[in-house]
Protein backbone atom coordinates (compact mmCIF):
# COMPACT_ATOMS: atom_id res chain seq x y z
CA UNK A 1 0.00 0.00 0.00
CA UNK A 2 1.39 3.47 -0.69
CA UNK A 3 0.71 6.99 0.88
CA UNK A 4 1.34 9.76 -0.46
CA UNK A 5 3.30 13.09 0.73
CA UNK A 6 2.36 16.11 -1.21
CA UNK A 7 4.12 15.17 -4.59
CA UNK A 8 6.32 12.19 -2.88
CA UNK A 9 4.59 8.50 -3.07
CA UNK A 10 6.50 6.27 -0.72
CA UNK A 11 5.70 2.54 1.09
CA UNK A 12 3.66 2.32 3.81
CA UNK A 13 5.70 -0.75 5.39
CA UNK A 14 9.06 -1.29 4.90
CA UNK A 15 10.27 -3.87 2.58
CA UNK A 16 12.98 -6.42 3.68
CA UNK A 17 13.22 -3.87 7.41
CA UNK A 18 16.08 -5.75 9.60
CA UNK A 19 14.63 -4.61 12.79
CA UNK A 20 17.63 -2.33 13.00
CA UNK A 21 18.55 0.06 9.74
CA UNK A 22 16.42 2.90 9.29
CA UNK A 23 14.96 3.23 5.77
CA UNK A 24 14.32 6.75 4.38
CA UNK A 25 12.54 5.69 1.70
CA UNK A 26 9.77 3.95 3.65
CA UNK A 27 8.43 6.82 5.59
CA UNK A 28 5.12 6.37 7.19
CA UNK A 29 2.71 9.26 7.79
CA UNK A 30 3.63 12.54 9.14
CA UNK A 31 1.53 14.27 11.98
CA UNK A 32 0.15 16.67 9.24
CA UNK A 33 -1.57 13.80 7.10
CA UNK A 34 -2.89 11.69 10.18
CA UNK A 35 -6.37 12.03 10.36
CA UNK A 36 -8.85 11.72 13.74
CA UNK A 37 -11.32 8.35 13.22
CA UNK A 38 -8.82 6.41 10.83
CA UNK A 39 -8.90 3.13 11.61
CA UNK A 40 -6.59 -0.37 10.49
CA UNK A 41 -6.20 -3.27 11.40
CA UNK A 42 -3.26 -6.32 12.02
CA UNK A 43 -5.90 -8.62 11.08
CA UNK A 44 -5.26 -11.56 10.11
CA UNK A 45 -1.88 -10.74 8.52
CA UNK A 46 -0.22 -9.74 11.42
CA UNK A 47 -1.62 -12.59 14.51
CA UNK A 48 0.65 -13.13 17.51
CA UNK A 49 0.38 -16.70 19.36
CA UNK A 50 0.54 -16.39 22.83
CA UNK A 51 2.97 -18.95 23.56
CA UNK A 52 4.37 -19.95 27.42
CA UNK A 53 8.20 -19.44 26.17
CA UNK A 54 7.19 -15.65 25.43
CA UNK A 55 6.11 -15.56 28.60
CA UNK A 56 8.78 -17.31 30.82
CA UNK A 57 11.26 -14.83 28.76
CA UNK A 58 9.08 -12.18 29.16
CA UNK A 59 9.19 -13.44 32.87
CA UNK A 60 12.68 -13.64 32.93
CA UNK A 61 13.79 -10.61 31.13
CA UNK A 62 11.26 -8.50 33.64
CA UNK A 63 11.69 -9.99 37.01
CA UNK A 64 7.93 -10.48 37.15
CA UNK A 65 7.71 -14.44 37.96
CA UNK A 66 4.18 -13.88 39.68
CA UNK A 67 3.14 -17.35 39.91
CA UNK A 68 -0.29 -17.03 37.92
CA UNK A 69 2.00 -16.33 34.96
CA UNK A 70 4.87 -18.94 35.28
CA UNK A 71 3.26 -21.55 37.97
CA UNK A 72 1.02 -23.97 36.47
CA UNK A 73 0.12 -25.79 39.80
CA UNK A 74 -0.75 -22.98 41.50
CA UNK A 75 -2.55 -21.21 38.39
CA UNK A 76 -5.12 -24.16 38.66
CA UNK A 77 -5.87 -23.03 41.58
CA UNK A 78 -6.67 -19.31 40.90
CA UNK A 79 -9.78 -17.50 39.30
CA UNK A 80 -8.23 -18.35 35.84
CA UNK A 81 -7.63 -22.00 35.93
CA UNK A 82 -4.55 -21.57 34.16
CA UNK A 83 -1.42 -19.78 33.56
CA UNK A 84 -1.97 -16.29 32.07
CA UNK A 85 0.11 -13.60 29.80
CA UNK A 86 1.47 -10.87 31.62
CA UNK A 87 -0.51 -7.42 30.97
CA UNK A 88 2.40 -6.23 30.31
CA UNK A 89 3.59 -8.30 27.68
CA UNK A 90 0.09 -7.65 26.08
CA UNK A 91 0.74 -3.91 25.88
CA UNK A 92 3.99 -4.48 24.73
CA UNK A 93 2.60 -6.23 21.53
CA UNK A 94 0.44 -3.84 21.25
CA UNK A 95 2.90 -0.99 20.41
CA UNK A 96 4.97 -3.54 18.69
CA UNK A 97 2.17 -4.30 16.52
CA UNK A 98 1.42 -0.34 15.96
CA UNK A 99 5.25 -0.05 14.91
CA UNK A 100 5.22 -3.57 12.80
CA UNK A 101 2.00 -1.87 11.03
CA UNK A 102 4.59 1.16 9.64
CA UNK A 103 1.95 3.52 9.49
CA UNK A 104 3.87 6.10 11.02
CA UNK A 105 7.33 3.97 10.63
CA UNK A 106 10.29 6.92 10.84
CA UNK A 107 8.08 9.32 11.86
CA UNK A 108 7.09 8.21 15.44
CA UNK A 109 9.61 10.58 17.63
CA UNK A 110 8.38 9.18 21.00
CA UNK A 111 5.85 6.84 22.96
CA UNK A 112 4.79 9.67 25.29
CA UNK A 113 2.29 7.95 27.63
CA UNK A 114 0.34 4.37 26.64
CA UNK A 115 -3.19 3.90 29.11
CA UNK A 116 -3.92 -0.27 29.32
CA UNK A 117 -7.19 -1.31 30.00
CA UNK A 118 -7.39 -5.48 31.06
CA UNK A 119 -11.15 -6.98 30.26
CA UNK A 120 -10.03 -10.54 30.45
CA UNK A 121 -7.46 -13.24 31.13
CA UNK A 122 -5.05 -14.38 27.66
CA UNK A 123 -3.48 -17.90 28.06
CA UNK A 124 -1.11 -19.50 26.60
CA UNK A 125 -2.33 -20.42 23.05
CA UNK A 126 -4.13 -17.41 22.71
CA UNK A 127 -4.07 -15.87 19.23
CA UNK A 128 -4.10 -12.20 18.78
CA UNK A 129 -4.61 -9.34 16.74
CA UNK A 130 -4.77 -5.45 17.12
CA UNK A 131 -7.24 -2.85 15.60
CA UNK A 132 -6.25 0.61 15.90
CA UNK A 133 -8.19 4.04 15.52
CA UNK A 134 -6.76 7.59 15.91
CA UNK A 135 -8.76 9.06 18.75
CA UNK A 136 -7.19 12.73 19.27
CA UNK A 137 -4.63 14.58 17.47
CA UNK A 138 -3.11 18.03 19.11
CA UNK A 139 -0.33 20.20 17.45
CA UNK A 140 3.18 20.18 20.47
CA UNK A 141 4.65 24.08 20.89
CA UNK A 142 7.76 22.55 18.16
CA UNK A 143 6.16 23.28 15.35
CA UNK A 144 7.59 20.08 13.92
CA UNK A 145 6.10 17.59 15.69
CA UNK A 146 2.42 16.78 17.33
CA UNK A 147 0.56 14.11 19.13
CA UNK A 148 -1.44 11.53 18.16
CA UNK A 149 -3.62 8.95 20.39
CA UNK A 150 -4.26 5.58 19.07
CA UNK A 151 -6.77 3.56 20.72
CA UNK A 152 -5.64 0.15 20.42
CA UNK A 153 -7.96 -2.80 20.92
CA UNK A 154 -6.59 -6.55 21.31
CA UNK A 155 -8.76 -9.58 20.04
CA UNK A 156 -8.58 -12.93 20.36
CA UNK A 157 -8.07 -14.03 16.48
CA UNK A 158 -10.99 -17.04 16.86
CA UNK A 159 -13.77 -15.28 19.16
CA UNK A 160 -13.56 -11.87 18.60
CA UNK A 161 -12.74 -10.58 22.30
CA UNK A 162 -11.29 -8.59 23.64
CA UNK A 163 -8.29 -9.06 25.62
CA UNK A 164 -7.34 -5.16 26.08
CA UNK A 165 -7.56 -1.96 25.06
CA UNK A 166 -4.59 0.80 25.26
CA UNK A 167 -4.49 4.23 24.37
CA UNK A 168 -0.91 5.36 23.09
CA UNK A 169 0.25 8.83 23.04
CA UNK A 170 2.56 9.09 20.76
CA UNK A 171 5.09 11.98 19.28
CA UNK A 172 4.94 12.55 15.38
CA UNK A 173 7.33 14.33 13.46
CA UNK A 174 5.70 16.76 10.51
CA UNK A 175 6.80 16.42 7.13
CA UNK A 176 5.86 19.75 5.63
CA UNK A 177 8.27 21.39 3.88
CA UNK A 178 11.38 20.56 2.43
CA UNK A 179 13.50 20.88 5.66
CA UNK A 180 11.24 18.23 7.40
CA UNK A 181 11.86 16.03 3.91
CA UNK A 182 15.77 16.65 3.92
CA UNK A 183 16.12 16.07 7.68
CA UNK A 184 14.43 12.61 7.14
CA UNK A 185 16.77 12.26 3.58
CA UNK A 186 14.07 12.49 1.78
CA UNK A 187 14.74 14.73 -1.22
Amino acid sequence: MNISHSDLTVERTPSKYDGHTYQPEHIGLGWDEIDINYTYTDYPDRSVVITKEMVEQFADLTGDQNPIHVDPKFARRSIHRRNIAHGALLLSIVIGQYHGMGYTYGTTLALISANARFMRACPFGSRVYVDFIIVDKEENAHPKRGLVTFRATMYDYDTRDVYMEADLEVLIRRLKGKSAMKRLGIE
